[in-house]
């Protein structure tokens, strides 16, 4: 009779982490998505006269800047613009599309209206989340799970 392999009790705290961090991605840009889908549904098109801009570091495209937002309807305000791809149009005293809505009841939000900036950087961080997520569950699944033999044993031979 064969002994029972003995299964292993300790912890595994780094796919414990993972789990937490793919979590947190997922519910982080569910968020952001939500948010990106009101934009799109509610938003109105509106044009940003650009005051000033710079790029975020030295070896990036992505830009922040500040614009006078004009909307129909409401006084024109000053708004920051981050532009995380660099797909805006950054001029001095050009214009740049944005789209702009109330999430809050309080005041008007706007974002530059480029489908690249507001829905591939959040939905390629939700699959990552949800990628981490899964993979570290299959792992915690499996760490209590018995370890046999690589290669089954074959019956005794009979003559």
């Amino acid at each position: 009779m064969d002994a029972a392999t003995p299964v292993s009790n300790r912890r595994h705290p780094v796919w414990w982490a993972v789990l937490v961090l793919g979590l947190f991605l997922v519910a982080t840009q569910v968020l952001d998505l939500g948010a990106q889908v009101v934009y799109s549904a509610r938003g109105v098109h509106a044009s940003g006269t650009v005051i000033e801009f710079h790029k975020t570091s030295a070896r990036s495209v992505s830009v922040a800047g500040q614009v006078n937002v004009q909307m129909p309807g409401t006084p024109a305000f000053k708004w920051d613009v981050d532009d995380t791809f660099g797909r805006l149009d950054w001029q001095d005293g050009g214009t740049v599309p944005l789209l702009c809505t109330r999430l809050h009841a309080d005041h008007v939000s706007c974002v530059g209206d480029s489908f690249v900036d507001r829905y591939v950087l959040t939905l390629g961080l939700l699959v990552l989340g949800a990628l981490l997520s899964w993979a570290s569950v299959k792992m915690l699944r499996n760490r209590g799970a018995p370890v046999g033999p690589a290669v089954a044993e074959a019956p005794p031979h009979r003559p």
